[in-house]
């Protein structure tokens, strides 16, 4: 298993057949996790919807207020999920 923020780390994995959680911290046109989710069926996407979240950049440092709603035993228990599945 991968846990990991949204990264090619989360791709290559899950291309191999590793099961990811994948955590987002920006929901943008062009990118959010509708657009670049691990794809197949053994993945948990992470998103916290938080209002007035601005634009971030797509690279580099940057503040997001969905990863810092997101907390430490919502990972976990999409972690105990996948691996209950296997």
């Amino acid at each position: 298993m991968l846990i990991s923020n949204d990264s090619g780390p989360v791709h290559i994995a899950a291309a191999v057949g590793i099961p990811v959680v994948d955590i987002f911290g920006r929901n943008q046109p062009g990118l959010n996790r509708e657009r670049w989710h691990a794809l197949g069926p053994d993945h948990i996407v992470l998103f916290k919807e938080v209002a007035h979240q601005s634009p971030m950049p797509a690279h580099g440092e940057y503040e997001s207020p969905s990863l810092e709603a997101l907390t430490v035993d919502e990972v976990y228990r999409a972690a105990v999920s996948l691996l209950e599945r296997a």
